[in-house]
């Protein structure tokens, strides 16, 4: 019994390299680390998915909304670095033998204000970018419908 468990878990692990390997062939490189060194899904050429996909972007309207996206990544890594402390805290809160409802509570109450707090940036980030953007460019970036992709779902996106 024992060398079946075995046997199944190398099995699978092979299939999943195989996969693995095959979307990196297909092009379909998901998290994996692409040849330029972007590793960040929705990346290309440095930029984000997003900057790509609207026509006619100058380079300097490029290079701003760069500009735009590295300011924002430095002001929300201190946000997002405390959001995923209180996630790992409420879960251990939430697993304790004995619960204490009162922490749990206040460490979601916490959770609450972050969330709210990168929201409120993730917004103004929005509109620095519509700003960029000439009307057309911006009828583009607005009809978008917030998808970062298509079937990335919820992961696909930010999670804030």
């Amino acid at each position: 019994m024992l060398m079946a468990v075995f046997l199944f878990g190398a099995v699978a692990a092979n299939a999943q390299k195989l996969d693995s390997a095959s979307r990196l062939e297909r092009g379909d490189r998901g998290r994996f680390q692409h040849a330029n060194g972007d590793h960040k899904k929705g990346m290309q050429d440095g930029r984000r998915v997003h900057e790509g996909r609207i026509a006619g972007l100058t380079d300097e309207q490029q290079q701003k909304m760069k500009a735009l996206h590295i300011s924002f990544a430095k002001e929300t890594l201190p946000l997002t670095n405390q959001l995923s402390e209180k996630q790992a805290r409420l879960h251990t809160l939430q697993t304790a033998d004995k619960v204490d409802l009162k922490a749990v509570n206040g460490t979601i109450d916490e959770i609450g204000k972050i969330r709210t707090e990168l929201m409120k940036k993730r917004a103004a980030q929005h509109e620095s970018i519509r700003q960029l953007l000439t009307d057309e460019q911006r009828v583009a970036f607005d009809t978008r419908g917030g998808k970062h992709g298509k079937g990335q779902g919820r992961r696909g996106g930010h999670r804030f």
